[in-house]
């Protein structure tokens, strides 16, 4: 995260203080090494003697880029309850968030608990469906009881539904017997090859290949320690992949991750789960 801030010199100061125009400015960089500017904050602050004076501070927030479209506009949100927010999205392009802070009166929009106390006007699409909200909290209780549930108030429309309904099946190709390689031995697990179909009815089908790893005795390591019930020897009996290859190796690095931080096992589990059972 970097900061900067910016501000007059101290005659520049002292001169829009006495008007009351004092303003300055910060930024913060949210992004992650190696990127620069796809994810940050600036606001431009109004000093002032008065404390919550209205239109205090402005903010602007953008990311880049964007998975979704559309626009919103918040009116009594923020942390205070008293701010005026905008937002538009332009796929593929950017997400930017505008803020102006102590806009509004405090519980300017109601102070009931279950609607609550900002109300929202905002309309966008992405994962295949149009989600809409007019005059509605996103803090509120839901209930069919409440009018602010009602469908012409907030809804989706999913136009993957055309397509006809999600479907997913799988058989059982076959199952083999599989040794897992460990430092201190090797463990006697079952792999079973799963083929999948997924999708729409009237839309592509997508067929994977999955393997699941079935290890009856475990391989032991150290539980995480944080609960009464998870102190003591703990192990992996199970875990997926995309082959058998895979899934073994998986196997392999979940146990030695865990090893490595929380402890290895104790010697009898390690005896105990290394005994060869058919699984």
């Amino acid at each position: 995260m970097r900061l900067r801030a910016t501000s007059p010199c101290k005659a520049c100061q002292r001169e829009q203080r006495q008007q009351g125009l004092l303003m300055y400015t910060h930024f913060c960089n949210d992004n992650e090494a190696g990127r620069y500017l796809s994810n940050g904050r600036l606001w431009l602050h109004r000093s002032s003697t008065r404390r919550h004076k209205r239109f205090a501070s402005v903010c602007l927030e953008w990311t880049v880029p964007c998975g979704h479209c559309g626009w919103g506009v918040t009116f009594g949100g923020g942390d205070c309850g008293r701010d005026l927010g905008f937002t538009f999205a332009v796929p593929f392009v950017c997400t930017v968030h505008f803020t102006i802070e102590n806009v509004f009166n405090l519980y300017a929009f109601g102070t009931d608990h279950d609607r609550g106390t900002s109300r929202q006007i905002q309309c966008y699409f992405y994962d295949w469906a149009f989600w809409y909200s007019i005059w509605v909290c996103s803090m509120a209780s839901w209930s069919r009881d409440y009018p602010w549930c009602r469908w012409w108030r907030q809804g989706s429309v999913h136009f993957g539904s055309l397509l006809g309904k999600w479907t997913a099946s799988h058989y059982i190709e076959r199952e083999v017997d599989v040794e897992i390689p460990m430092p201190e031995g090797v463990y006697a697990a079952r792999a079973r090859v799963e083929r999948w179909t997924r999708g729409r009815r009237f839309w592509f089908k997508r067929r994977t290949t999955e393997v699941w790893l079935d290890i009856p005795n475990g391989i032991p390591h150290a539980g995480k320690g944080e609960n009464s019930w998870d102190c003591g020897d703990d192990g992996l009996f199970g875990i997926g992949g995309s082959s058998i290859e895979d899934a073994i190796g998986r196997a392999v690095a979940s146990v030695l991750e865990s090893r490595r931080r929380h402890g290895h096992a104790s010697p009898e589990a390690v005896t105990k789960a290394l005994t060869r059972t058919r699984p």
